[in-house]
Parts: C-alpha cells; structure tokens; sequence
C-alpha cells in the first residue's frame, strides 16, 4: 500500500487535525491484519454526494465508528438551519457503517450548503462546509469529467485528475473498473481506500459522483456490498446480488442520460447476469416507448463494456438482447471503457473481425453499430485517459486526454 499512498498523498489524505473537525485517517498496518480493525484505529471518509435529481441530493458518509449522524444543511453557509439525520446501515463482513440522508423538496440549480456532524466516544465532530447544486432539467449547458478502469491505481486517478479544472465539470462519472475485484480482505481495506481516494481527488464532497459498474466490480468477495456506498436510484444494497438495481437514466440540462449494467464479460456468470440483461432489456423497451416523457436534445448511453468494438472483449450477450432496442432508439453517442485502449468506434461503419478459434463466444464478429462510442483507456499511465463531456442545445463534444494531457480521441456533433 506505501507504493500507492507515497508522502505527498499521506500528507493530503491527513489533512485537517482540529478535535473537532472530522479528520479521515488510514487504518494502521496492525489493524489492517484483522477483521475487526480496534476501536482506535478509524479511518473516515468525508461526505460524499450520490443520485442528483432536479429536487434531491444523497449526502453520504462512511466511518467506523461513529452515532448520531446528521446533516446541516440549507441556502446560506452561515445558517444551516435544516436538519436530517442520516438512516445507518450496516456492510455485510465488514465493520464498516454507511449513513445516508435524502434531502428531498429542494429547488433545482440552487446552490445548498451543508455539514455532517456526529459523535464519536461521546464528543461532538463536524465536518467541514460543502455545496452542491440540484440538477437542473432546463440547464443550456451540461459539463461533465469521465473515469474509467483505474484498477485500484489511485497514483493513476492522482495523475488524470491533475488535467480537470472546477470549471470542467459539474459531476463526475466512474465508469466501471474503479474497483479491481473488490475484497472484504482487512476489513475491505483497499475498497474504501479507493473511495476515499475518489471523493477527495474527484470533489465528490461538493460534485456528485455517478458510479456505473465494471466487470470488475461485480468480482470479488466485496462485490456484492459496493451498493452500500454508493445509491442507486430505486436499488436496495442490502437485496440479493441479482436483484440490486445497479442501473438508471436521468435528464439534466439538454442531455437524457441513460446508464445500462453490462455486468460481466464474455459469457461469465450467464446464470446470473443473463437474466438482469433481460430484465434490463425490458426496462430499455419501456423508457424509449416513453421517450417522450424525457424529451433532450442528446441522448447518451453509458456503459461499462462497449456494445460495438472491433475485436474479441465485447458485450456480445448485451448487444444481442439490447440492440433491437437501442437501434431505433436515436442514441447520438454511447462512451465506454473496458478494453484499455481508447477509441472511437464510427457509426454505420461495418466491424468484421475474426476471433482467434480458441476463443470460447463469437468466432467472427460483424456488425454495423447505429451510434458511435468513445472509449476511454485503461489502469497504467501510458494507456489511461480522462474524458470531458460537454453539450450545449447546438453541440456535442467529447474528448479523451491522455495523462500528458495530449487529445487523443475527439468527437463533435452539431444540431
């Protein structure tokens, strides 16, 4: 772990000591080793902000230990005169607790602000002052910065993000791979590590956080309970795997966002993922008959593994049961990650590639995709990529920098 969190990092991921002032801690190596890390050793995550609607905002906060947990919240910094206690739950083999707090009824592109407070062997913590904003449905401009496939290599989510600015981006989005085959090992250590990590690299104290899950992140001894950190709007993470909801959409601004789960690759775990493909696919059919409920300029699909790729690592088992679907569905552009090398897949360009005969699914692929995807990089600093979205009623633009900072994929669309 010293390789990944070197002085400069532990220096930032130390900061705030005040007694009264939540101070996120990493767990000493000793208490790493056990399950039940001790009392003493506690380790925070600031709060963090999930499923942004037009009137609600999630405020989430991780910890150890801790009670009574509350936000302040409301419209002026100096008088936070709201109050909502957030509901605890508990992560399955871990000792890790979540709160999290709805605020509902709030007013779209109104700037809030707010503090966690809690306490901790019967003294009063705080945290630190955050904003955030509601999405706003009639917003002229939509920015966003894109993630995807970090491994666990936070030295490479530490690298990318030195290319974003404030002004870059109103929410994030992780695009699956954020976790590697996420364990419950020492206390799911590296899982929160991770999450930490991106709270306090990508602001998601102050911008929301979007989280679309990987094939990795549905792997590992911890996969099931990474619902619990995050929300996904109308999931319950305490449900069976198979039933967690780890898929919505959402409009915001001249864009209508929709974000399937491709699950795993290849044919792993049909018994499994083949059904919540399907169940999917009707979900699919349902909003594109209803389309007109979400009416948006752009229509964006976001998906972890790509639906059209010209080799081997696709979504084979996706795109058969979704693209009678998303084919009339006017998708103007679909962004994905998965393959470690970034690209743009054209539209209404024909793919044949032929799959080595070993290969256990398709042996020759062929297909003619209806929208185009930009997909991002991958986990080590040579291939990986930061993606900025941004659309506005007249343009479409989107654009991968490599961790040089050099544009290595572009794409524009103009109405």
């Amino acid at each position: 772990m010293d390789d990944v969190l070197n002085s400069a990092t532990r220096r930032d991921f130390l900061v705030g000591t005040a007694a009264a002032t939540l101070t996120p801690l990493l767990v000493s190596e000793t208490a790493a080793q056990t399950t039940d890390a001790p009392a003493d050793a506690k380790l925070y995550i600031q709060p963090y902000l999930q499923n942004p609607t037009a009137d609600a905002m999630t405020i989430c906060f991780a910890a150890l230990a801790a009670d009574d947990v509350r936000v302040r919240w409301g419209k002026d910094k100096t008088a936070l005169t709201e109050t909502a206690r957030l509901t605890s739950s508990a992560i399955p083999k871990v000792t890790w607790r979540v709160w999290k707090a709805r605020l509902e009824k709030l007013n779209a592109a109104q700037t809030y602000y707010y503090r966690v407070d809690y306490r901790e062997n019967g003294e009063e913590r705080s945290s630190e002052i955050y904003t955030f904003t509601p999405f706003d449905p009639q917003g002229k401009e939509v920015r966003a910065v894109i993630y995807n496939d970090v491994h666990d290599r936070i030295a490479t989510a530490e690298a990318l993000v030195k290319l974003v600015k404030p002004s870059d981006f109103e929410f994030s989005i992780l695009l699956g791979d954020m976790w590697n085959d996420p364990s419950v090992a020492n206390n799911a250590r590296q899982a929160l590590v991770n999450l930490e990590a991106y709270v306090r690299l990508f602001d998601g104290s102050n911008k929301p956080m979007l989280f679309i899950r990987g094939n990795h992140d549905v792997r590992g001894s911890f996969a099931g309970q990474l619902s619990h950190l995050v929300d996904f709007p109308g999931s319950d993470p305490a449900a069976p795997f198979a039933e967690q909801k780890a898929y919505f959409d959402f409009l915001l601004g001249p864009c209508w966002f929709i974000a399937p789960d491709s699950g795993e690759d290849g044919s792993k775990k049909m018994e499994l993922f083949q059904p919540y493909r399907q169940q999917q696919t009707e979900w699919l059919t349902g909003l594109f008959a209803n389309s007109s409920e979400r009416s948006a300029t752009w229509r964006i699909l976001l998906t972890h593994i790509p639906l059209y790729y010209r080799g081997f690592w696709d979504a084979a088992h996706s795109r058969d049961l979704w693209e009678p679907v998303l084919r009339g569905a006017k998708i103007d552009l679909c962004i994905s990650g998965h393959i470690h090398k970034y690209d743009l897949i054209a539209k209404d360009k024909e793919i044949v590639h032929v799959v080595d005969k070993t290969k256990p699914d398709e042996t020759t692929i062929r297909h003619t995709p209806p929208f185009a995807t930009v997909i991002g990089g991958g986990p080590s600093l040579p291939e990986a990529t930061v993606t900025f979205f941004t659309a506005s009623e007249k343009q479409l633009r989107v654009r991968a920098l490599d961790a040089q900072g050099r544009e290595v994929v572009k794409f524009e669309q103009e109405r």
